[in-house]
């Protein structure tokens, strides 16, 4: 009875801690910045896109970038001091399989000489900027990897990981 007790209590654990997934996140300001309900804002994107990330997830992610300043109140302008600055980057790292050489010869193949693979992940830097200031008000960071729940492959994902990012401010 108590070893159920156990096996039930980490199930559930597991469980509820998978359905509480929150992306990567990290933020700073300049003395706690709250931006202003009605403050006028300009959206645009710095540098280029790397060629790794699909140029239409940009556009979903500058959409939703829009739409969420309006939702609140504020005003998408070209002529606006404050600037919603984008810029996205690509990362890629090498994982090695660790465990190869710890398990026994026939739970392995030994033609599998690809061991090392690349992991893709995608960085989100969101900056709001104030061109009379000249200086950087508030920043949010936040990275996702190809396949990912939080990939914005569609307009839905792209807001959710927008409002993650942008309910912090």
């Amino acid at each position: 009875m108590k070893f159920q007790f156990i096996a039930f209590s980490t199930l559930a654990t597991i469980f509820l801690l998978s359905c509480t997934a929150q992306p990567y996140l990290k933020t700073n300001s300049i003395d706690a910045y709250n931006l202003p309900l009605d403050a006028s804002l300009n959206v645009i994107l710095e540098g280029d896109v790397p060629a790794k990330i699909d140029p239409i997830f940009v556009d979903l992610i500058k959409g939703a970038i829009k739409s969420n300043l309006t939702d609140r109140g504020n005003i998408i302008s070209d002529q606006a001091s404050l600037l919603v600055n984008i810029s996205v980057s690509s990362e890629e790292f090498v994982r090695d399989d660790g465990n190869y050489y710890r398990y026994p010869y026939y739970y392995r193949s030994p033609y599998d000489l690809n061991r090392i693979r690349s992991i893709d992940e995608y960085y989100l830097r969101i900056s709001i900027y104030d061109k009379a200031a000249d200086k950087t008000l508030w920043t949010g960071l936040t990275r996702w990897r190809p396949g990912s729940v939080f990939e914005p492959s569609n307009v839905e994902k792209a807001e959710n990981l927008v409002g993650l990012v942008l309910e912090t401010i």
